[in-house]
């Protein structure tokens, strides 16, 4: 028997499991999720990180390094507002800084102490500089695709997830949302499920759900951001045809600028169609709500160079 996450745990992306034998994660060391079919995005993620920060030490705690800075940006990232995503960093990392310096420092800081003697270009995986909103967005450009959705493991969960493929595949959109529903009240928030669940919504003309549920996935598991999807995961071409020509109309009347244009840059990111994801994010912009979010968005989706403060292009080196 495989193990499993226990009934009712809400998925936690966890990059220290990837340092872990599959046969031998300890639920109590992982403190997250098993990556399973996730393995190939979060190593690809993991690998890029490694390219920008060479972290001095083992690899479990390149990976620790990791977390803590994946969770200091999606906090970011779920947290929203008005201002750009690197201003938002800012203030939370004054407010991290105030209260260590009323509780005391703890193990999860991502700050850099910069009294650490270490070899240039490599940094102590204890005091690792953070990440900008450039650099995360770096990270996350893996050109992943999924064909599968389902493990194969035969526990309840994953068998709810292989009728709603089947169902998604064969075009019954409302069986496939049922089956999704349900597998994801074993597993809240597991990410294929819930991109299943997408999937199916788009399929059955739920584009408003559809872009509520991409929402939540996108903010709370970024590394999907980049995921595209094997064709026979995705709804059937009149069924993508309808909702793009839907979508455009119902932008046209500046209706839910924020939820159609997500779902409409979804599409296109999925069909490798730029002026669809321009045309969805340029109404997301409209909106006028949410802009760190969408322009993480943007970075990642639209492959643009960042630049720095002084004008010169971000690389994916490592920092000296």
């Amino acid at each position: 028997a495989r193990p499993i996450d226990p009934v009712g745990r809400a998925w936690q992306t966890k990059f220290t499991a990837l340092a872990m034998p599959a046969g031998r994660m300890d639920p109590d060391r992982l403190n997250g999720s098993r990556p399973g079919l996730m393995q190939p995005v979060m190593q690809a993620v993991a690998d890029r990180y490694g390219t920008l920060r060479m972290i001095r030490g083992s690899a479990e705690q390149a990976l620790a390094a990791l977390d803590r800075q994946y969770g200091r940006i999606k906090g970011a990232v779920i947290r929203g507002g008005d201002e750009p995503l690197d201003e938002l960093l800012a203030h939370l990392d004054e407010l991290a800084e105030e209260q260590a310096a009323v509780s005391g420092p703890t193990s999860d800081t991502s700050a850099e102490d910069g009294g650490t003697d270490v070899a240039q270009g490599v940094e102590d995986g204890t005091s690792v500089a953070p990440l900008s909103a450039d650099e995360f967005s770096l990270i996350l450009q893996h050109g992943q695709q999924i064909a599968s959705l389902s493990s194969g493991n035969r526990s309840r969960f994953d068998d709810l997830v292989a009728a709603g493929e089947l169902a998604l595949r064969d075009g019954e959109y409302l069986r496939a949302d049922r089956r999704f529903t349900r597998a994801l009240r074993f597993i809240p928030g597991e990410p294929l499920a819930t991109a299943g669940l997408i999937n199916a919504q788009v399929g059955a003309g739920l584009y408003l759900s559809a872009s509520l549920t991409l929402k939540s996935l996108l903010g709370f598991q970024p590394e999907m951001i980049d995921v595209r999807f094997a064709e026979g995961l995705l709804p059937q071409e009149t069924e993508l045809n309808r909702a793009i020509s839907v979508i455009t109309q119902r932008l046209q009347a500046d209706a839910d600028l924020d939820r159609y244009g997500l779902i409409l840059a979804w599409i296109g990111h999925q069909l490798q169609r730029p002026r669809l994801v321009e045309e969805g994010l340029h109404a997301m912009d409209r909106s006028g709500r949410d802009p760190a979010f969408t322009a993480l968005l943007r970075s990642v989706w639209q492959y643009v160079d960042p630049v720095d403060d002084a004008g010169e292009r971000i690389k994916l080196t490592p920092t000296p």
